[in-house]
């Protein structure tokens, strides 16, 4: 099941950007073991199955979670958009019900204007004064990982993986257009 089950191909890298959650993807909103958080206090994250991401944002909330936001605290930047389509009464009673890492996965990150405010924020604080060796993945949602873009800085690694085909086509980053090949 786990060789199934979807993965982010990169051990390591400084942000990952998730265009959407919610509960229709799973059942903390983003899978845990994609995005290597788990938010649990008897589990430390060390052990946690998944790569090392620095930063995660989350831009949007699915229509089909009617506005549960449950496992939002596994992002650490997120919009407005997605907060105001928060209901927060559905989300605090799945948190209620989640055991001990329910209130850590549902606190509140970062909330910016914009995508690309989100974005932008998460390449600032990535440490990296050349913006040219972030190491950044976006992808549609933790339980479509099939296609993905990914930044210059990981375009060597992504080449040498051969589970991976790389287009060799580039673009500027694009937050209106779905991640697809």
């Amino acid at each position: 099941a786990r060789g199934m089950s979807p993965r982010l191909p990169f051990k390591a890298f400084d942000i990952l950007i998730v265009d959407e959650m919610g509960k229709n993807i799973s059942g903390t909103g983003m899978d845990t073991h994609v995005i290597g958080r788990a938010r649990m206090p008897s589990l430390p994250e060390s052990e946690w199955d998944g790569p090392d991401i620095r930063i995660v944002a989350v831009l949007d909330l699915t229509q089909p979670s009617h506005g549960n936001a449950a496992g939002l605290g596994l992002a650490d930047l997120t919009t407005r958009r997605l907060i105001e389509k928060v209901d927060w009464e559905a989300t605090f009673m799945n948190t209620r019900t989640s055991g001990e890492g329910g209130i850590l996965k549902s606190c509140v990150p970062l909330i910016l204007p914009t995508s690309d405010d989100c974005v932008k924020s998460a390449i600032g604080a990535s440490g990296h004064g050349d913006h040219s060796q972030v190491r950044l993945v976006r992808i549609r949602n933790t339980a479509d990982t099939q296609f993905l873009e990914i930044s210059a800085a990981l375009l060597d690694e992504a080449r040498r993986n051969p589970s991976l085909r790389v287009s060799e086509t580039s673009h500027t980053l694009d937050l209106c257009r779905p991640v697809r090949a």
